[in-house]
């Protein structure tokens, strides 16, 4: 729609070494991620997906052989082909959720380029695809990780269809946040409707808001989650269509489905986490973007067709949301990062390519210098202290790679020399996490220990069940999974079952003393839940006092 100013000096970041730079340690912290093992929510939808290939059941989902519905179904359809075609396991789940990412990197780029030029829409595209989010989410998979996608697509090619005229992008934009929902529910329409919306009422045009073509987008939207809206109350009842709609959006933002913070501060300093290590540029962006239009507000200033206020209102507004809701997750975020990473290539290419902007270029540059220097202790406290990493190959690794960092420090300047120090910085760090860190804490979750003796010993006839622990990689890692037995009532149905395997932890191993159930202990564990982590379990000396005692018993 425009370009930034006319810069004094055009720097090539782009040249053919940086780009294959940028792929290396795109294609490098994905690599690295691929074989974590999925915990906690994103061994869930692992599994919610390969009961879709058990059951032979593409609409009424299941997770652990109770009906599920706590999101909707399209991650979990893409698993499921996915294991259809290559069968059940870690990388049939990642792969083809970061191929369909590619979909959202380009329409970043496509969406930064059409507002404010190709250099915008190339360096948008490289912060999203490089940030912090973007690389932890699609190792810990959520649906959000999903949604991001479809939703950058839609707003650009709705953009787009604002401007041409053209149907195929007014189609694409509306089945792409069909798609949306199918996703995540709702907030895949709300999104969208907030950062077009935004934009289409200040520049006052009101005919596109009211056209008659959104009765047609709304007969394609729910043509589209019809399967999803099918499974529900097949399952559900209408209980199933409200929690769809009503329920698990606006009872999360009231509290009235599930709270669990109050913290107003919450997604400011995780906007910081998620966007690192590009955070200096998104908070100047945001900043110099609210900063412009509320000048243009005090000055009583008309909106030029060029000052677009997609990308803002689709964050701010559902940022607000966010902020007031009593359910809060870093996750929740994901799928308006592309539109902050857009404002900081903006501002970063008007800041850094004329003289307007002096003293922040200086306030910034000062920051993305400092934070290498704080991300290095940090990875070197947990290689060294809490989680000694011994194995050589990792070490040649991690200073060849330390001396990339020195190199760049003294051989290139300016700006460039900031985006690859950062860059450098974000590969050390999620190559440590990925390989050394990560790994060591999960060497204390014992679902997986479970698990390997499970597998090796069991019957085919046999099934391993979860009392009182909630541990879905439990299930996700077991070759014949069973049920997450909540109360004494299902333990009493799964005990009268042959070939019964039940993980526990020692509450639950004593009820089955005071009921005087045989069973064998096969495995005894020292058990730290993985998002569990504390400065007592993080240091070695006090650790032991900060683990829980789980167990494998095969009942006789």
């Amino acid at each position: 729609m425009n370009e930034v100013s006319k810069s004094t000096k055009q720097p090539l970041l782009f040249s053919n070494r940086f780009v294959i730079f940028i792929i290396l340690v795109y294609v490098g912290i994905n690599l690295s991620g691929l074989f974590v093992p999925l915990v906690v929510n994103a061994s869930k939808y692992a599994q919610v997906g390969r009961e879709i290939i058990d059951n032979n059941d593409w609409v009424n989902l299941t997770i652990a052989h109770e009906a599920y519905d706590q999101k909707p179904p399209f991650l979990f359809w893409l698993s499921a082909v996915s294991y259809s075609i290559f069968g059940f396991s870690l990388l049939a789940f990642k792969i083809p959720v970061l191929l369909l990412s590619l979909i959202g990197i380009y329409s970043t780029f496509k969406l930064g380029t059409f507002l404010y030029g190709t250099r915008v829409g190339k360096i948008a595209a490289f912060f999203w695809a490089t940030s912090l989010g973007y690389f932890y989410f699609h190792n810990d998979i959520h649906t959000d990780t999903v949604l991001v996608n479809f939703v950058i697509l839609a707003i650009w090619q709705l953009t787009a269809f604002f401007k041409y005229k053209k149907w195929h992008q007014f189609s694409i934009g509306v089945i792409a946040i069909g798609f949306a929902m199918l996703a995540k529910g709702p907030v895949g329409l709300v999104i969208p409707a907030f950062a077009l919306g935004t934009h289409l009422l200040a520049q006052k045009k009101y005919k596109e808001i009211f056209h008659p073509r959104w009765l047609l987008a709304t007969i394609l939207v729910f043509l589209i989650i019809t399967p999803a809206l099918l499974g529900l109350y097949k399952q559900f009842g209408i209980e199933g269509i409200k929690f769809f709609f009503w329920t698990n959006n606006v009872g999360r933002v009231t509290g009235s489905y599930r709270a669990s913070s109050t913290d107003l501060t919450f997604y400011f300093h995780n906007l910081i986490l998620l966007t690192s290590p590009w955070f200096v540029f998104v908070y100047t962006g945001l900043i110099l973007e609210i900063r412009k239009f509320i000048l243009k507000i005090f000055r009583k200033e008309n909106l030029k067709e060029s000052d677009e206020l997609i990308n803002l209102g689709g964050f701010v507004l559902f940022f607000i949301v966010l902020t007031i809701a009593k359910q809060k997750n870093p996750h929740y975020m994901m799928a308006i990062l592309p539109f902050v990473m857009i404002l900081a290539a903006k501002w970063m290419v008007e800041i850094f390519e004329t003289k307007l902007f002096q003293k922040v270029k200086k306030i910034v540059t000062v920051i993305n210098q400092i934070y290498p220097y704080f991300i290095f202790p940090l990875i070197l406290l947990f290689l060294l202290w809490f989680y000694p990493e011994n194995r050589i190959w990792f070490w040649m690794l991690f200073i060849a790679t330390s001396l990339g960092f020195i190199f760049t420090l003294f051989k290139i300047r300016n700006l460039k020399k900031q985006l690859v120090l950062l860059l450098i910085a974000q590969f050390i760090f999620f190559i440590s996490l990925n390989l050394s860190i990560l790994p060591s804490m999960l060497d204390y979750y014992s679902p997986f220990k479970a698990c390997k003796i499970f597998n090796e010993q069991a019957l085919e006839n046999e099934k391993l069940h979860s009392y009182r622990l909630r541990n879905w990689s439990l299930f996700t890692n077991s070759k014949n999974y069973g049920e997450w037995v909540r109360d004494d009532d299902k333990l009493k149905e799964i005990i009268a079952q042959d070939g019964t395997w039940i993980y526990t932890d020692e509450p639950g191993l004593n009820v089955l003393n005071k009921w005087e159930i045989k069973y064998e202990i096969k495995g005894e564990f020292n058990n730290r839940n993985i998002t569990g982590q504390s400065i007592g379990f993080l240091n070695p000396k006090t650790r032991e006092g900060k683990l829980q005692k789980h167990y494998l018993v095969k009942l006789d």
